[in-house]
């Protein structure tokens, strides 16, 4: 369309071509918003590799897999969500996880045996499935997780209008590129 757009206009040199393009909210913010989860996520990522003492030597170079992407939403949901009831799972589901690992790794052989023979325990085992049935079924998927961030961002007038200007922008280039327009 573009090549027969530039040939209408070198076949009738008379004719100005004024490119304006116009914010379109309605299909425009869901690709924006896109854009801005994956930069949180890049941002995340960098967060995570600079604690872990090893930071990236250049930032804008980082991106992250597809394997990667699951865990960075779900971190990136819970620093975005402390007071649901999902993000409250997560981070107990979690902080109860590692809390087990220490307290399975604080008795000795002989304790745990003893523990055994006489019927003593420190956590009932009744409660213990209910717990992490009642953790598994607050947790959002994956998917809920990224579409409630998503919802939750924020695209400004100012996004809109820069995107209708590089939309402008890039036809008037594509126009120039065929050679048989000139600016003007």
């Amino acid at each position: 369309k573009i090549g027969d757009l530039a040939t209408a206009l070198y076949e009738r040199p008379a004719l100005k071509l004024v490119i304006v393009s116009m914010p379109s909210p309605e299909f425009d913010e869901t690709p924006l918003r896109a854009k801005h989860l994956a930069a949180l996520l890049v941002a995340r990522k960098v967060a995570d590799l600079t604690a872990a003492g090893t930071p990236p030597a250049d930032p804008s170079s980082v991106t992250v897999s597809p394997e990667e992407r699951a865990g960075l939403v779900r971190e990136e949901f819970v620093a975005q969500f402390p007071e649901d009831a999902g993000a409250a799972a997560i981070t107990a589901s979690t902080e109860a996880a590692t809390a087990q690992q220490k307290e399975e790794s604080k008795p000795g052989f002989l304790t745990r045996t003893f523990r055994k023979i006489f019927g003593e325990s420190e956590k009932p085992a009744a409660q213990q499935p209910a717990t992490e049935a009642t953790a598994q079924a607050a947790i959002p998927s994956p998917e809920e997780m990224e579409s409630r961030l998503l919802a939750n961002s924020k695209v400004g007038d100012d996004e809109l209008q820069a995107l209708a200007t590089t939309r402008a922008t890039n036809v008037r280039d594509q126009l120039l590129a065929t050679g048989k327009v000139e600016a003007g």
